[in-house]
């Protein structure tokens, strides 16, 4: 739904905490996977934040 509203910072913090969970319950792969594709999006206005997140939780994975 929020992906339809254009709502890009809701797009970013659900999957975001999807990923976080999955890093929580030991599914690292998926939890990497999703950060590099976030890593792999042309670095603009919209998509600095999602960058900032999956940097973050790249850091925290390799931690």
């Amino acid at each position: 739904m929020a992906v339809r509203a254009g709502d890009d910072a809701k797009v970013v913090s659900v999957t975001s905490l999807l990923a976080m969970r999955h890093r929580l319950r030991g599914g690292f792969m998926v939890a990497e996977t999703w950060d590099h594709a976030q890593l792999a999006l042309p670095l603009d206005g919209s998509t600095a934040r999602a960058h900032a997140v999956a940097r973050r939780e790249l850091t925290t994975l390799r931690g």
